[in-house]
């Protein structure tokens, strides 16, 4: 697994032993992603001022930088052929939380594109690539325990005939959607009971909860 640690990022087996520290800069690395083909680590950095997409080869090599914008990327997910990524930032547009989900290029230096045009953040795209899970809404992700209508709900898109489906809206907080890797549901932090915890929803079933906190919740989880 890949993660960010004092600003850095590194690298551990999931068994265990030595983490090793693979990317090192003045500057913070953060939300580091593996490429599909686990060659290359994908994150963002604030190296230049402002939070852009950079890759760099597993093994060792040269850092490629992949946006410019001035406002910034926060690199949100990977296509599942590795050669896009959905980003977040602001794009002059006003409110609360207003970011938008923008589409890069990780192979050519091409103009980044909006995937629609509505606030939202915690995109996954789906195993196939045609539909990509995100949040709207939401409270400060370490808030337990608010109930109200800026809880965050989850929403599908399907790219093809750009349509929209809420899967999951509550009065409490639902985060951070994980495609299964047949693509036949996902999983999602939910605090309808008081506390952040993990849950799935399979096409055709009842959502089911997957862990038991009541202290202590779940944030960000991710998948194998």
């Amino acid at each position: 697994m890949v993660f960010e640690w004092s600003e850095d990022l590194w690298i551990a087996s999931t068994e265990g032993g030595e983490a090793k520290r693979i990317v090192r800069h003045p500057g913070r690395d953060a939300y580091p992603r593996f490429s599909p083909d686990g060659t290359r680590i994908v994150f963002s950095s604030d190296r230049s001022g402002s939070l852009q997409v950079y890759s760099v080869p597993l093994k060792g090599g040269e850092t490629i930088r992949h946006t410019h914008h001035t406002e910034g990327n926060e690199l949100e997910c990977l296509s599942p052929d590795g050669n896009r990524a959905i980003v977040r930032g602001l794009r002059e547009a006003p409110g609360f939380l207003a970011t938008r989900l923008m589409v890069i290029d990780l192979t050519a230096d091409r103009r980044e594109r909006m995937l629609f045009d509505a606030t939202a953040h915690s995109a996954v795209w789906s195993p196939d690539g045609s539909s990509v899970l995100f949040c709207k809404g939401g409270e400060q992700l370490y808030r337990k325990g608010y109930r109200g209508s800026r809880a965050s709900q989850i929403w599908r898109f399907r790219s093809a005939d750009r349509t929209f489906e809420c899967m999951v809206a509550e009065e409490t907080e639902s985060r951070s959607p994980l495609w299964l890797p047949d693509g036949k549901g996902f999983y999602y932090v939910s605090a309808r009971t008081g506390t952040p915890n993990l849950w799935l929803r399979r096409d055709g079933n009842e959502d089911r909860q997957l862990t038991q906190f009541d202290d202590d919740g779940v944030i960000t989880p991710d998948i194998s």
